[in-house]
């Protein structure tokens, strides 16, 4: 997963997902790490 998503678009096939996998998987931790960074435990 780590090298498949920087491969050059040519060689994957047509139905590979990793790339919008990747991409997804950066905005989740995005999103997880500003929630921590605002998180005010009670």
């Amino acid at each position: 997963m780590t090298h498949g998503p920087m491969l050059p678009g040519r060689i994957l096939p047509s139905d590979y997902l990793g790339q919008q996998a990747w991409r997804t998987r950066v905005e989740v931790l995005r999103d997880a790490g500003r929630q921590l960074r605002t998180f005010k435990p009670e």
